[in-house]
Formats: C-alpha cells, structure tokens, sequence
C-alpha cells in the first residue's frame, strides 16, 4: 500500500516489543529487499521505520496499549492479536482502529489487516469479531491453511500433529475456530 501512495504512514502490531525486536523489524526490512527498497532507516527509540520516499512504518506493542495514541496512519497490520485475552484485544483493536485516519487515496480508504491463529478458538476475540455466520459489512475473512506455506520446513506439520490434540492441531493448521471450552475442567 506504501507503493501505491507514497507517503502514507502504516502501522505494524505485535503482541510483544520483543517480537517487534526479533521478527517485525527484521521481518519487513527483508520484505523492502525483496522489492527492492533498501534505502530504510530504524529509529530504535520511538519503533518507527522510515523508508524514503514511501512513509513511516510505526510499530507499537499490545503490552503497551497507552502507546497506541498520537499518531496517525493510513493502514495497519494486527499480527496475533488472538493471543490476547478477548477483553484486551478488544481494547487494542478500537485505539489501532482510531489511529487509522491519515488521508489516503487506496481505493478502499483506510485498511486494518488482522493476521493471526484463532488461538482462543470459538472463545476470543477473532472467532468474535469475525468467526459468526454472518461478516459485518467492511471486512472480509481469509484463511490459508499451514499446509500452503511454501517457506516452512516439510517436518512442521508432522510435528505440530505429534505435540497437539486434535482440536489444536486443527486450530494451528486449518486456522479453524474450534471449540476448546469442552477440554475445561473444574474442579
């Protein structure tokens, strides 16, 4: 979206600044290089990326909610937002969702992409906003199975069916909304 209309400002969401630190920055550096864009630079004290010619790329943390405020950005990306606690994410999602007002000409307006396993299955907040029968208008919901990564070793699935029940296994490699509260014990 950078590409299509220079000088936007896009934001970049992760539950941790730890995971900002080891996979978002890296991550989207990577991404520039592969287009072609090498001239970034990271300003490591305020988690902004700038890219010349294109915009700022702003990354904030769901641990640190009160710093999603004051500033403005034309789209953003949600990564693991079902990682949270449905009251949390919920809390996240509305302050990503404000901040997304810089004017833009993309010809669906201002965007917020969640990328994310519906880790809290048929009880979070993803299932929640996006899991019911019927979509609200505005969004729309993809999922893509683990199975069409090309970029993950051939043992990964293997693996993850050997060390999850069915119900997670189906979760992690479907992205399905499965049902985990029939697993809950009370005492």
């Amino acid at each position: 979206l950078m590409l299509e209309d220079p000088g936007i400002n896009c934001g970049y969401y992760f539950p941790t600044y730890d995971l900002i630190n080891l996979r978002g920055i890296p991550g989207l550096i990577k991404d520039f290089e592969t287009l072609g864009i090498t001239d970034v630079s990271l300003n490591k004290s305020n988690y902004t990326l700038s890219v010349k010619g294109y915009g700022d790329v702003i990354f904030r943390s769901y641990d640190s909610p009160d710093r999603i405020i004051a500033y403005e950005v034309a789209h953003s990306i949600v990564d693991e937002i079902d990682t949270l606690t449905k009251d949390k994410a919920a809390v996240v999602w509305r302050k990503v969702v404000e901040r997304n007002r810089q004017e833009c000409r993309h010809e669906h307006g201002n965007t917020v992409g969640c990328v994310t396993t519906p880790d809290q299955g048929q009880l979070g907040f993803v299932f929640e906003k996006w899991g019911g029968i019927e979509l609200q208008e505005g969004y729309e919901l993809i999922k893509a199975s683990t199975y069409s990564n090309p970029f993950l070793p051939a043992d990964y699935a293997d693996n993850i069916l050997k060390n999850y029940n069915a119900d997670l296994a189906k979760l992690y490699l479907e992205g399905d909304f499965v049902s985990l509260s029939h697993r809950t014990v009370f005492d």
